[in-house]
């Protein structure tokens, strides 16, 4: 048996399970107060079956906020709201958690009305281009201490089991313990207990005056993953001296937000970091709890019954899937929706200032809006949906729970429209799950699925439904260009499905977020594979760099050819870096400002190479043995207009409807089968 399930006690609280929903800012507050709509979100994840749910970060003190609709724990005005979240979350047998987080450094100005302030004057985590924050001087060290310690206090009145103190990810008391921002001279700097002083300190005085039996956890990053940054090494030493000054638990979770190195999005392997809780785990007899990219039950129990860590900490699964926990302990984990890392609508959405939601769950952050709640239909209608895509399977799941019957009808022969092609590039087989998710959901609630068969007027009239969903998907853009129609000219998603035979020197017409993407999928066609690397560097017959090199490239040569400034603009912000950083490394040639003016053919028909024009009129010619088309799509609708005409009940979804990406799609079927 796993020990997924089994309670646990963090100093004197009882847990009832090993899984802690970490905290995650969701941009839901006004006022720094606890309002209805972050009750209502956290309910639902106690209902889930979440043993520790950690709210916040919340700010101890106005110069420490880093987000907007922050919550502030420096002003008793909080605890009314609190309570209220903390008897929500008890009422269904979860414990509930207070983050403290502090940016320091990395507080914005436009937020505080003041100068940021840390160890020392060197740029934080995610400080603001041209702002250096302030040394803090001894008072200004005992100020913090001491609305860390209120703010303790303020927690335990409202009701919360446990406070956890953010000292990672390059916030206030990661800007004391790591070197690289730490340049102190006087007590709190220097080696490596003055660097722990503040945080030893934090620690102590909240123990102080909210009691020693007042469960407290430390988060710490383990390793920064900064060059000059805090090792692994440190970080062991850093938990032993927190332990023996009384923290009950240690939560680790590596890396600051500008490390370089990916974190937590879809390239970064299932429980990767969870070998930092285990260094950790290694010298304390404190429970510790292991966080990061860890993003199903299975990998969770991996960590847990492999004795990584005592606990397993997720935020994003929580979002894509309240119950998450209930259904595994159910036996239904076929049912999970599971996080697929994209950040789309969670991490991005932060990032610029926009209430968190979910592309996989449009009801995330709305569980009591009434336009989101899922609500038997009053009439039972025949509903026919056309295309087996996110948003025509959303739609169809929807329709279904609405006591509809529904008819799915798809082209191909499978289920997953752009899923299929989504799960292509390195890194991405996790999308996957997607399509597993909705082939359950519709085999469960009965919908009947009809594969290989087009959805046209004729077999739409023969089945007379009283409504229609069209989900066909876009119609792909081949611009007019002399020669595209060569036979070794392919369109992105032939060659993502494995339907081109594509040779060694490769130009892709297009640098958005597909041409990128391809461009990453044939790259890595013909790579080493990892188990081979590994037994040939065991062997000592590969060095690693050269090891390294053979399992993240091929042979082919890429040239990515985009008309605009800007390849790889449609990445969101936590991915753009990324995505940048791995066209460079598999040596894939960017062509930006430029236009194909004609592929050239050989006698026999098939294309030898293009002539591309820049912005300032220089024509150049480029080798190419094989041609792939990433230039876009338009709204595939003319079934629609056609259908409008005999049938009173028509909607659209999708990228059929308008081009999108699967946060519209898939929100958009949501919110089509709300309406029949």
């Amino acid at each position: 048996m796993s020990r997924i399930f089994e309670p646990i006690q963090i100093g004197r609280l009882l847990v009832r399970n090993r899984i802690v929903m970490s905290a995650a800012h969701l941009c839901y507050a006004k006022d720094g107060l606890v309002n209805d709509r972050i009750i209502d979100f956290y309910r639902e994840r106690a209902r889930g079956g979440a043993g520790l749910i950690i709210f916040g970060g919340c700010y101890p003190e106005k110069r420490g906020k880093v987000w907007v609709a922050e919550v502030g724990m420096d002003t008793d005005r909080v605890i009314p709201g609190l309570r209220r979240l903390a008897q929500a979350v008890h009422e269904h047998g979860a414990k509930l958690a207070v983050q403290l987080l502090h940016g320091g450094g990395a507080s914005l100005p436009i937020l505080t009305r003041e100068q940021p302030v840390s160890a020392s004057d060197s740029p934080a985590s995610i400080s603001m281009p041209g702002v250096h924050p302030r040394p803090m001087t001894e008072e200004d060290i005992k100020q913090v201490i001491e609305a860390y310690a209120d703010a303790t206090v303020r927690a335990r009145e409202a009701g919360c089991d446990a406070v956890e103190m953010h000292c990672g990810m390059g916030y206030l008391p990661n800007q004391f313990l790591s070197p690289l921002t730490n340049r102190r001279t006087d007590g709190y700097g220097g080696n490596l207990m003055g660097r722990i002083r503040f945080v030893r300190e934090l620690l102590q005085r909240a123990k102080q005056k909210a009691g020693d039996d007042f469960p407290i956890i430390m988060k710490l990053s383990g390793e920064d993953v900064m060059e000059g940054g805090l090792t692994i090494e440190e970080s062991r030493s850093i938990a032993r001296e927190l332990e023996r000054e009384g923290a009950d638990a240690l939560h680790i979770a590596p890396g600051w937000h500008n490390s370089g190195v990916p974190l937590i999005v879809w390239c970064v392997p299932s429980d990767a970091y969870a070998f930092t809780a285990h260094e950790i785990k290694k010298v304390s007899r404190i429970p510790v709890i292991a966080s990061d990219r860890i993003n199903t039950i299975e990998g969770a129990e991996w960590i847990l019954d492999n004795f990584q860590a005592d606990m397993v900490a997720m935020t994003r699964p929580f979002i894509a899937d309240p119950e998450i926990v209930l259904k595994a302990q159910e036996n239904r984990r076929e049912e999970i929706r599971i996080c697929v890392a994209c950040n789309q609508a969670c991490f991005d959405y932060m990032l610029d200032f926009k209430p968190v939601t979910c592309i996989l769950n449009p009801q995330a952050g709305y569980e009591s809006d009434p336009q989101y709640r899922i609500e038997k239909a009053s009439v039972r209608k025949r509903v026919l949906v056309a295309g087996g895509g996110p948003a025509g399977m959303e739609a169809a799941r929807v329709a279904a729970l609405r006591g509809h019957r529904v008819t799915l009808i798809e082209k191909e022969a499978q289920l997953g429209g752009q899923i299929r092609q989504a799960c292509a590039p390195p890194g991405k087989a996790i999308f996957s799950t997607m399509q597993s998710y909705y082939e359950t959901q519709l085999s469960n609630l009965g919908v009947d699925v009809v594969l290989n068969t087009e959805a046209n007027s004729a077999l739409i009239e023969e089945i007379k439904p009283d409504a229609i969903v069209l989900a066909v998907g876009p119609s792909p853009i081949v611009p007019p260009i002399p020669g595209i129609d060569a036979p070794n000219a392919y369109l992105a998603q032939d060659v993502l499905l494995g339907r081109a035979r594509v040779g060694k020197e490769v130009v892709i017409i297009g640098g958005g977020t597909v041409g990128c993407e391809v461009a990453l999928y044939i790259s890595r066609l013909g790579a080493m594979r990892p188990e081979i690397a590994f037994f040939l560097l065991k062997n000592h017959i590969l060095d690693t760099e050269k090891a390294i090199s053979l399992v993240s490239k091929g042979n082919r040569s890429i040239t990515i050819v985009e008309i605009r400034k800007t390849i790889g603009g449609g990445f969101g912000r936590s991915l753009k870096g990324f995505i940048k950083k791995e066209l460079d490394e598999c040596d894939v040639r960017k062509v930006p400002n430029a236009q194909v003016k004609e592929i050239i053919r050989s006698n026999g028909g098939l294309a030898t190479g293009l002539i591309i024009v820049a912005k300032d009129g220089t024509e150049t010619f480029l080798n190419a043995d094989t041609i792939v088309i990433a230039c876009g799509s338009r709204p595939n609708n003319q079934l629609q207009e056609r259908l409008r005409e005999r049938f009173s009940e028509v909607y659209s979804a999708g990228d059929c409807a308008q081009i999108g990406d699967f946060l519209t799609a898939i929100h958009g079927g949501f919110h089509v089968a709300k309406k029949i």
